[in-house]
Order: C-alpha cells, then sequence, then structure tokens
C-alpha cells in the first residue's frame, strides 16, 4: 500500500513559496483553524481569482464607513455632504464585482445600508465619537505595528511584524475603545458573546497598549443583512492585562511554530528525503474538521484535501498572489520574488 502510494504521488513541482511579511489576526485564525490552509493561502499565495461578495461587500462598506467619518470629523463637512461621499466610496470598492443571483450584498444595498447605518446612529449624537489623536486628527482607521522576536524564514536578518487595524478609536463612558463594525446574515439573541474571547480584539487591545493607546476593550456593532430589512445591535468587550499577556504568549507560539515547520519544510526540499517528507502534509496538519466548511461554503482547499495529486491540483486551478499590506494591494507572486530578487 506504501509503495503503491508513494508510486502515484506527484510532488515534485516547484511551487514558489515566502512566508507572509506581517501576521495579523486573519491569519493567526486561519494557523489555529488549520496550519494546512494557512500554509496554502499565506505561504504559497494560492488563491481564487475573484474574491467573495462578502469579502468584497464588507470591505466596501468599511471604506464607506471611513470615509463618512473623517468627512465629517477630520474636514468639517455637513452629515450629508459626509455620508453621501460616504456612498460613493462603497460605489467605487465594491467595483464591477458580480454577486451571486439572490445575494443580499448587491452594491445598491450596501450603499442602502451605510445610509441606514447613519440614520440609526447619527453622526452628530452618536454615543460614541471618534478620539482626537494628538496630531489632531481623529483616530479612524488606526493601525499599528510591532515588531516579534521571530526571524523571518525568508529573509535572515529581519524579524516578522504584528499588524492590526482597527476601525476607529472611540470614546465611550469616560473610556477609549476599540470600534468595529460586523455584518452578519442572523443576529441571534447570544450574538455578543461570541466576541467576550475573540483573538482579533484581544490582539487589538495588546497593540494600541504597546503603542500608548490604553483601550480598555472593543465597541462592537452588528449589522444584519436580511433580504427585506437591516437589523442593528452594539455591544462592548473588556479585555484584561492578563487577557493581553495571555493571548501574547500563545501568538509567539503559534507563529514560531509555523514558522519552524515551513523552515524544515523547506530543508526537505533541498535535501536527499523521501517525497513522503517533501510533501507539506508531513509539516502542516489538516483540520479535517468543521473548519473544512465555514460560512455556507467548502474550504477553498477542500479537493486539495482529497488527492494525492494536491500540488499539481492547486497550480492549474489556483493563481499565486501575495497580498502587500504597504500598498495595499495583491500582485503576482512570481513578479514579487522577481523585485526582491533581481538578480536570481
Amino acid at each position: 500500500m506504501q509503495k503503491l502510494y508513494l508510486k502515484h504521488w506527484v510532488c515534485n513541482m516547484q511551487i514558489q513559496t515566502f512566508f507572509p511579511l506581517t501576521i495579523d489576526s486573519t491569519i493567526l485564525a486561519e494557523i489555529n483553524s488549520c496550519p494546512m490552509s494557512a500554509f496554502r493561502r499565506y505561504v504559497q499565495h494560492f488563491g481564487s481569482s475573484q474574491e467573495s461578495t462578502d469579502l468584497i461587500a464588507g470591505g466596501a462598506l468599511a471604506k464607506g464607513l471611513e470615509i463618512t467619518r473623517k468627512a465629517y470629523y477630520d474636514e468639517g463637512l455637513t452629515s450629508h455632504a459626509a455620508i453621501q461621499l460616504g456612498m460613493q466610496a462603497v460605489i467605487e470598492s465594491y467595483g464591477d464585482h458580480q454577486p451571486k443571483l439572490g445575494s443580499n450584498k448587491t452594491v445598491d444595498r450596501m450603499v442602502s445600508i451605510l445610509e441606514e447605518y447613519f440614520w440609526e446612529y447619527p453622526l452628530e449624537t452618536d454615543v460614541i465619537q471618534p478620539a482626537k489623536l494628538a496630531d489632531g486628527k481623529y483616530g479612524i482607521e488606526y493601525s499599528f505595528a510591532h515588531e516579534l522576536p521571530i526571524e523571518h524564514p525568508d529573509l535572515p536578518g529581519q524579524n516578522l511584524v504584528f499588524v492590526g487595524r482597527a476601525d476607529m478609536l472611540c470614546e465611550y463612558a469616560g473610556k477609549l475603545w476599540v470600534s468595529d463594525e460586523k455584518t452578519t446574515s442572523q443576529i441571534t439573541a447570544d450574538w455578543a458573546k461570541q466576541w467576550e474571547t475573540r483573538g482579533q480584539f484581544t490582539a487589538y487591545c495588546w497593540g494600541l497598549r504597546k503603542a500608548g493607546i490604553p483601550v480598555a476593550g472593543a465597541y462592537l456593532r452588528g449589522i444584519g443583512i436580511y433580504k427585506t430589512q437591516t437589523k442593528f445591535v452594539e455591544t462592548v468587550t473588556n479585555r484584561s492585562e492578563w487577557e493581553c499577556e495571555n493571548w501574547y504568549r500563545q501568538m509567539l507560539r503559534t507563529v514560531r511554530l509555523f514558522a519552524e515547520n515551513y523552515r524544515f519544510w523547506k530543508l526537505a526540499q533541498d535535501t536527499n528525503r523521501s517525497k513522503e517528507m517533501k510533501h507539506p502534509g508531513i509539516w502542516f496538519t489538516q483540520a479535517f474538521n468543521e473548519s473544512c466548511f465555514k460560512y455556507f461554503r467548502p474550504c477553498a482547499f477542500q479537493d486539495s484535501c482529497k488527492t494525492i495529486n494536491s500540488e499539481g491540483l492547486l497550480a492549474m486551478n489556483m493563481q499565486q498572489n501575495i497580498w502587500l499590506p504597504h500598498l495595499h494591494k495583491r500582485v503576482p507572486l512570481e513578479q514579487f520574488l522577481e523585485e526582491l530578487n533581481p538578480t536570481t
């Protein structure tokens, strides 16, 4: 059986890889959910040529909220004028994406939701207001970046960096909070409970406190997008110092192990090891659980986990594009590596 298995295991393909330049909550959650999926998505940089409607629509709404708030608070426009700019930003961010027939998240619906949001939470009277920073600007779309004590496995001498980007730093009840909006298809009675230990907001609190901003926790608003209506809900979730320190220790352990496994995998490619040792499945475990089917759709790499020819299947059906956070865009991985090493 083992000989038959190796006979048909095609793993000699030279698929390019590059460890992510930065680590964030999304990558960390993927590693914890399924290391193999994280390897495919963030090291081999495989992905579909078209992003999902959920990501497109959510990003467009977030851009609309950002532009509206900056226009109102930083530029001093009227709420009406600011919202008009925000609606235009939703349209531009959504672009020419074509959602599936019957989707609740069309461009027109997302524009309408932005307008409904500011009916529900008027700029002039909202209980949360953006915090004013030392430079006189308001804390809208506030970012942080902190170097980790872990060397980048592809760039000797350069350490990994943990980054985060909060929708807004706001003032509420005499304290500073991270504000964030979450779209959902359904708001349940337990909606607020899912955020109590969510690493994304622990990471924000850790990162902002390290930057000298003493946030108490996160102020969250849920936006329920239903067929014929939009529902809103809100909650706060606190983070203690111990929670942040505990998250930080576990984050370092997770990232360090992921990077070390990648080093072992690279070493296997360059040495006379068995084909089995060269396959990423030896170094990056596959979840084989509910992670294979999330948000009402299968994992993008589900088919590759069902075949011994996984590398070939991925190379035929997916593109390799790397996300560059400092440029806020994706570029072909091959192009990025050529620019990184122009003499090779």
